[in-house]
């Protein structure tokens, strides 16, 4: 009996449908390894000096082999034994080793560096929430917060005049006074017509507040401390 067309015609459908699902699946599942690498990079960017500056170096010594260079063949022009060609190639032979070991680090110091910090934020005297995934954020300027919520204690937490110049002594300029209990502070950054690539400045930033939070802590204890990047 032979083969019924429209059976065959389903058949290579269904065949074809499920082949387009599975390119899709691998095709998301590609796109989100690539987003959680750059989400990562981007947190081992915004912590660690190393991962974050190797390529300012790197372009630093680049820009000066082209210049040299060019400098140099500018003058062979009239020295023909400067050998500018020679000196273009030398320098960027010498930065090139440079950054690839500068590359084959950045990954593991980087990583070290994340792990320094997830311990530091497991040391403080109180919880901290939110801090990695402001880091991890591709928004580096607008309004950054700190909501500080302190615990039930006979103490109370600060008057918000006290809460409001502490945090302004670093920078954090208080919004919203919630009570005793729950107070905000929020912080700006504004590039102008420039930019930043990581928030190593938000980091840096609660690093501050919370150095003077710890202080606070000893006499207003502090139940969380939740950080929301840009």
């Amino acid at each position: 009996m032979a083969d019924d067309p429209l059976e065959t015609l389903r058949d290579e459908g269904r065949r074809r449908v499920e082949s387009d699902r599975v390119a899709a699946a691998r095709a998301r599942e590609a796109r989100q390894v690539g987003v959680d690498r750059e989400t990562q990079q981007r947190l081992r960017d915004s912590v660690s000096p190393f991962a974050r500056w190797i390529w300012w170096v790197w372009g630093g010594i680049v820009a000066f082999g082209i210049f040299g260079g060019v400098a140099m063949a500018l003058a062979g022009e009239r020295f023909p034994a400067s050998g500018g060609d020679a000196w273009l190639v030398m320098t960027l032979a010498v930065a090139g080793l440079p950054l690839l070991v500068a590359h084959r680090l950045r990954g593991p110091v980087g990583a070290r560096d994340v792990a320094r910090e997830e311990a530091w934020v497991r040391g403080l005297p109180f919880r901290m929430e939110g801090y990695f995934e402001a880091l991890r954020s591709i928004a580096t300027e607008g309004t950054a917060t700190l909501t500080v919520v302190f615990e039930q204690h006979e103490s109370g937490g600060p008057d918000d005049e006290t809460f409001e110049a502490l945090l302004y002594a670093v920078g954090w300029k208080a919004t919203e006074p919630r009570g005793t209990r729950t107070k905000v502070v929020a912080r700006v950054a504004d590039f102008g017509e420039g930019s930043a690539a990581t928030n190593a400045h938000l980091a840096a930033w609660v690093h501050e507040a919370v150095g003077v939070l710890a202080m606070l802590h000893e006499r207003h204890p502090i139940e969380v401390v939740e950080v929301a990047g840009f």
